[in-house]
């Protein structure tokens, strides 16, 4: 059976104009272990980032802005910020966002140079269906490079599969369980947009990172964009 993405309707009373784009791509092999992709991919798109955030402080671009109102209308952890955020303030201090592997440094150079949150997924280790939701708190979820797992807070927003957390406060912590590695063969990136006057900078985000898979990776995709009037697909 199909698996599906959902967004609930709790998530729509809040963020009433996000959207959020589905590429989904399928190979026999491991997507990290074939094709190969440019050096100088990630040091170009951060050199592009700073775009969007030359002024000071960083809270006063309006990209930060955007994604920092988005966070103040749900119940986040403290100090969390939206996945562009950082990204972004890395490459304003000339820190740079470095390699991770072929599928993370792809999405994170398209989220550098378009300035949106894009996660990925392994798409096989979805158990069910995919929902972004409200959570009600207390729910476990276990962060890349921890060992211990974290409590969910009442009133975040969150993506779950029908086992576990998937992500947190929107796409700004990946769950270790579902993050894209050596194996992954089956990949499902979730590109976000909370800014309707951003549309076709979305769509070329959307684009420029099926171009780079197609190119770098031979990585055919298929895309679906999920907003209030079209709140579920099949993966």
């Amino acid at each position: 059976m199909p698996k599906k993405f959902i967004i609930e309707d709790s998530v729509w009373r809040i963020l009433p104009d996000l959207q959020v784009a589905t590429v989904v791509g399928h190979s026999h092999e491991s997507l990290n272990q074939s094709g190969s992709i440019p050096e100088a991919l990630l040091e170009q798109a951060n050199q592009k980032a700073v775009q969007w955030v030359q002024a000071d402080p960083i809270s006063a671009n309006p990209i930060i802005k955007d994604w920092r109102d988005v966070f103040h209308k749900f119940k986040t952890k403290r100090g969390a910020r939206s996945s562009v955020e950082s990204l972004l303030k890395r490459a304003k201090q000339g820190k740079g966002v470095g390699n991770i592997n072929n599928l993370v440094d792809i999405y994170n150079s398209v989220s550098l140079e378009k300035a949106f949150p894009i996660g990925g997924l392994d798409l096989e280790r979805l158990q069910g269906d995919l929902t972004l939701r409200v959570s009600a708190g207390a729910e476990k979820f276990f962060p890349i490079g921890e060992q211990d797992a974290e409590m969910t807070l009442p009133q975040e927003i969150i993506y779950s599969d029908q086992k576990a957390v998937v992500t947190r406060c929107l796409n700004w912590r990946d769950s270790a369980r579902y993050g894209v590695n050596s194996s992954t063969k089956e990949v499902l990136f979730l590109i976000e947009n909370a800014n309707p006057e951003r549309d076709a900078d979305y769509q070329q985000a959307i684009s420029l990172l099926q171009k780079r898979l197609q190119d770098y990776l031979q990585l055919s995709t298929t895309v679906q964009v999920l907003d209030q009037e079209h709140p579920q697909v099949e993966l």
